[in-house]
């Protein structure tokens, strides 16, 4: 049956014109299927969009598919409201943005994944970051500030050392430069002309000679819209303008109009960034089917109740909104931030449905999957079992007749601990047999079972009994500080400040002071004294307790409490250095080694 399935699809994608259904399956056994079905040659020149109607459903997907898909990126982003005091995360705006680079300059990988939500917002014009790519290749002439001028014109920024993508440094005749969703590049000048261009190691500090480039393409960041003209004035045109009484949004737009006039970025910019365009922009979506990626889609009905819910959700957060003149939320309707009408309505597309559907004898592609979970494979089986130890005999006792049927079985699992316990137990239950059981590296949450194939595909809890839980994405967690401290904050709450102490929090103030108007926190201190603290300073505060508490005010007027944090130091130092003495004398005394414990531990 996966043979048929692979050639029915390329048959697909060669010349078919309708959508493709495979029924019966979910989005974490797809992933098996498409380790198993989508691994030649020839399927390197299609591109493909996985797209859930949540994040959960995506991070299962991600976990069973192979690691060899190495040219492949998720975004399972969450639903966010825009209409709340919520920041957006940069990072996440700018690993999009990033994406869009490698589209153009023909290094983004051929399996794109994204939720719902993500998939749906919209971005920039389709060939606005082509337009902004600028080439620089060997042996061109250029004055080394008209190289700098153009970094900046496309959003880089200039620092004594480079500090992530989208930052160039200049020393003598030497640019590094970390293009926007590439790898770091070293220029080397000989005047003003480009002698030689290689591959920069960051950390170690060291060029990548086996590589000479001839050529290198710098993709434009986000900020780069910050210094277009005409861009900043599409956005002071599609900015809402408050009613007279709406004096927090008509604050809000000036201090964002300020910041875009003086080149700076403000708060929520990802949030804004489609209304820097005369027209409304494509989304996420639009933008990768004109890159000629094919979408997969999970479950129709879940992502079309989704499309609806989230089209009302944010059309009533938004009336809301609109309404209330306390709000400081300027943003325009859904409508302009979001485009949801396309995703279903794509002819072209594979369709991967999570319950049965009857068969559709007008559809040419159709395939009805039998998949089973292992829980339907053991069956009732196992219900006579007592123990642990009984369990996994059992197990092993269906495995054996499985194979010696002509069954085939797959072991997947990550860790070395659980494989050599598994081959453990297979050697003592399967004695010859166990040489027919494949091992494989493989992160994931559930096997499957597919019963025309006679194929059997384990996890560890399938094994052992122990549910595992959905690994994180390997990349560092975004942690929204301004949100998360905001959200336990409350006016005549108690507040500690790295410098100052405890003092009651009163509340935030908008002050213009130099040129610009900016938000403050208002920290009172004893006899009435006030700390007027930047909101982008944030760390530097925490809360202490909440306003029924009782405590009394630090004072501003003497040095007592940075006493307090310097004898806090030293308690702190010397409870560090007894315990390194505590742990090095355990270390230099002998001890009894008992063995390792076997499995019969």
């Amino acid at each position: 049956m996966l043979r048929a399935l692979q050639l029915k699809l390329l048959e697909w994608l060669e010349g078919g014109n309708e959508k493709f259904i495979i029924n019966s399956i979910s989005s974490s056994q797809f992933g098996f299927l498409w380790n198993h079905i989508c691994n030649g040659r020839e399927w390197r020149k299609y591109k493909f969009l996985f797209i859930t109607h949540d994040d959960a459903s995506l991070e299962a997907l991600t976990l069973s598919l192979r690691s060899e898909h190495s040219t492949s990126c998720f975004f399972p982003t969450p639903f966010l409201n825009p209409y709340s005091p919520y920041v957006p995360s940069e990072q996440e705006f700018n690993e999009k943005f990033m994406l869009l680079n490698q589209l153009e300059v023909g290094t983004a990988p051929n399996i794109i994944g994204a939720s719902l939500f993500e998939i749906v917002k919209r971005l920039c014009p389709i060939n606005w970051v082509k337009d902004h790519i600028f080439t620089l290749s060997e042996s061109d002439i250029i004055p080394h500030e008209e190289l700098c001028q153009n970094l900046v014109q496309r959003g880089y920024r200039n620092t004594l050392t480079l500090d992530g993508h989208g930052t160039f440094s200049k020393r003598g005749e030497i640019f590094d430069i970390f293009i926007f969703g590439q790898r770091p590049v070293r220029v080397y000048f000989f005047d003003e002309m480009v002698e030689a261009m290689y591959f920069f190691d960051q950390d170690h500090q060291k060029i990548d000679k086996s590589v000479k480039l001839s050529n290198i393409k710098i993709g434009p960041t986000p900020l780069c819209a910050l210094n277009e003209p005409e861009l900043r004035l599409n956005l002071r045109t599609n900015l809402p303008k408050p009613s007279p009484n709406q004096k927090n949004k008509t604050g809000t737009r000036n201090h964002i109009l300020n910041c875009v006039n003086s080149g700076k970025c403000f708060e929520r910019f990802p949030h804004f960034f489609p209304l820097f365009f005369s027209e409304e922009t494509p989304s996420f979506f639009e933008y990768l089917l004109s890159k000629n990626y094919l979408p997969v889609l999970f479950d129709e009905r879940s992502l079309s109740f989704s499309i609806e819910h989230l089209r009302e959700e944010l059309e009533s957060r938004f009336e809301t909104t609109e309404q209330s003149n306390e709000t400081d939320n300027i943003l325009p309707r859904p409508g302009k931030l979001y485009y949801f009408d396309i995703i279903l309505n794509s002819p072209h597309s594979l369709r991967v449905e999570n319950f049965h559907l009857e068969t559709n004898h007008d559809l040419q592609y159709f395939v009805q999957m039998n998949v089973k979970s292992p829980q339907a494979f053991w069956g009732t089986r196992l219900l006579e079992c007592n123990t642990q130890h009984d369990l996994i005999s059992k197990k092993f006792s269906i495995l054996e007749s499985f194979i010696k049927e002509g069954g085939l079985v797959s072991f997947l699992t990550t860790s070395d601990t659980a494989k050599e316990e598994f081959l453990f137990l297979a050697q003592k239950h399967l004695v010859s047999l166990s040489e027919s059981i494949k091992q494989e590296r493989l992160d994931a949450a559930e096997g499957l079972f597919l019963q025309d194939e006679n194929l059997l595909l384990l996890t560890e809890a399938d094994i052992f009994g122990v549910k595992k839980k959905l690994s994180p994405r390997p990349k560092a967690k975004n942690v929204d500080l301004f949100a998360e401290k905001m959200a336990s904050l409350a006016i005549d709450d108690f507040v500690i400040h790295a410098q100052f102490g405890v003092g009651k929090y009163l509340g935030i103030e908008s002050l213009f002071t130099g040129g610009t108007r900016s938000d403050y926190f208002v920290i009172e201190y004893a006899e009435k004294d006030k700390v007027y603290v930047p909101v982008f300073k944030i760390d530097q505060i925490q809360k202490h307790a909440d306003s029924n508490a009782s405590y009394k005010l630090d004072t501003l007027r003497n040095s007592k409490f940075s006493q307090a944090k310097k004898r806090a130091k030293e308690s702190a130092k010397k409870l560090a250095f007894d315990l390194l003495q505590l742990n090095a004398s355990r270390a230099l005394s002998q001890g009894f080694a008992f063995s390792p414990p076997d499995h019969h531990f």
